[in-house]
């Protein structure tokens, strides 16, 4: 889960059902999960403000719905049924929901659709105070750093919003690409409309194919009741595709075809459905090189890539490392009700000075721990460490690395006539699976096995991670006595 803090209310919701999500919440250190009848949701609302609302359909709690849209137009709220088409549930799609979860319920659904919901939470929470510092007149730092790259992305986002062309948002991780989608919905005029977010990567194909185009009944052996996707939630706002690139071919071409037709058909069924949401993908990946090299569709490439927003590594903009510092210094001690802490002027400049592998998020949950009792000493003696480290030992970048040519092969020479193992296609997915796994081995050992901080660290969420650290092999090495 994304927000160790977040407080969960469930609404109406039958003793299965609650115990289902109780137990997921306690997995992940939530402070809580609240009950709430229907009558009193609204009231128990207002009095602990939870960050995600869980409401039972089969409960009548449409009502509940109206009041706390009316309350909270930007909370996350997951619809629960046992009739996924019924009328409750296709009514309340109409007033706003951030996705349907199908009893009985599985932890690993609610796992899945919770973490989604946060995610957006969240990112609700960084425009509401993007929104907040641009009427007084301040530069908000995540978007319009004082960084010429960072300027120039904010121009080019605010002219993508006024338009509904696709747009495709490429970055490291943690570089704050979430947030760009995001302010790209709330500036356009389907602002009004749902931001809907989906995460290709760490899904089984199957899965991901369900979660964006839903699925009719009789699709397959566990299709009991009919489901809409995800394109469904997202109609008249926008589909946010978080790397896209995870996507496997026959996903890619459909949705080449959504985008061509402006029209999908769910699983098991040939009946076209309109679709009417602005599409904005992003990836941590190079498309083009993987355009090159036959992993992903030459033709969806262009056809995402209509506008294109690359933003640069926090190492690449040190000159916005103080201003970030610096907003995030003023946004943590309000939440957390404490005075602000000064931050050392050594403490600064190894801030300026580290080459923050995680950018931005690394950065923000650094000035976090700043603001903790000993805080800035603990982060102090470990920015020394990582500085002295990478210059006694520094790690060229793979841009920075020479091409060393490889010998000239005597006509003679046996290996000359042993035959490449696979096409270049697969050659290419064999090496970017292998460079996966040896990145996600290198941040588990880092984190010491922390497998929530390992997932923040590459940007992923804890579901997807658990799945590519299963489908890797990769174990947790035993303690040596």
């Amino acid at each position: 889960m994304t927000d160790q803090r977040a407080t969960i209310m469930v609404v109406g919701l039958d003793p299965a059902s609650s115990h289902v999500i109780a137990t997921v919440v306690a997995r992940h250190e939530f402070a809580r999960t609240i009950v709430a009848e229907p009558g009193h949701a609204a009231r128990r609302y207002e009095a602990d403000r939870p960050a995600a609302v869980l409401l039972d359909a089969d409960a009548g709690t449409l009502p509940a719905l109206c009041e706390l849209r009316r309350i909270d137009r930007d909370v996350p709220i997951l619809i629960v049924s046992s009739e996924i088409g019924g009328n409750a549930v296709i009514e309340a799609m109409g007033r706003g929901i951030a996705g349907v979860l199908r009893k009985p319920l599985s932890e690993a659904e609610v796992e899945r659709s919770l973490s989604g919901a946060l995610d957006n939470r969240r990112v609700a929470a960084e425009i509401a105070s993007l929104r907040s510092e641009l009427r007084s007149g301040a530069p908000h730092p995540l978007v319009l750093g004082a960084n010429a790259r960072m300027a120039e992305v904010a121009r080019l986002v605010e002219r993508a919003a006024d338009t509904d062309a696709t747009v495709l948002i490429e970055g490291e991780a943690g570089t704050g690409k979430d947030l760009v989608a995001r302010v790209i919905h709330d500036l356009s005029a389907r602002r009004a409309g749902p931001f809907v977010k989906v995460t290709c990567g760490g899904l089984p194909d199957a899965a991901l194919e369900s979660e964006l185009y839903g699925f009719e009944r009789g699709a397959f052996s566990a299709a009991v009741h009919h489901k809409p996707g995800k394109l469904d939630f997202a109609h008249h706002g926008t589909l946010f595709l978080d790397e896209v690139a995870a996507m496997a071919p026959a996903l890619q071409a459909k949705l080449l075809l959504v985008l061509q037709e402006g029209a999908f058909s769910r699983m098991g069924s040939v009946a076209r459905v309109p679709a009417d949401a602005r599409l904005v993908a992003t990836t941590s990946t190079d498309l083009a090189a993987a355009v090159a090299a036959g992993t992903f569709r030459e033709d969806l490439y262009f056809r995402l890539n209509v506008v294109a927003v690359v933003l640069p590594p926090l190492r690449e903009r040190p000159e916005d490392i103080r201003a970030l510092a610096d907003h995030f210094l003023r946004t943590f001690p309000v939440h957390c009700n404490k005075a602000r802490p000064p931050i050392g002027e050594d403490t600064l400049r190894l801030l300026t000075e580290y080459e923050w592998p995680g950018n931005v998020r690394e950065l923000q949950n650094t000035v976090r721990r700043l603001v903790l009792p000993g805080g800035e000493a603990e982060v102090r003696r470990e920015l020394q460490r990582a500085i002295a480290a990478r210059v006694s030992h520094p790690a060229p970048r793979e841009r920075e690395r020479p091409v060393t040519p490889s010998p000239p092969v005597a006509a003679d020479d046996e290996s000359a006539a042993t035959p490449v193992a696979g096409t270049l296609k697969e050659i290419a997915r064999t090496a970017a699976r292998a460079a996966e796994r040896a990145a996600i081995f290198k941040v588990l050992q880092r984190t010491r096995w922390n497998r929530k901080a390992a997932a923040e660290f590459l940007g992923i969420s804890y579901k997807a991670l658990l799945y590519k650290i299963r489908e890797n092999g990769l174990d947790k090495p035993a303690p040596t006595s």
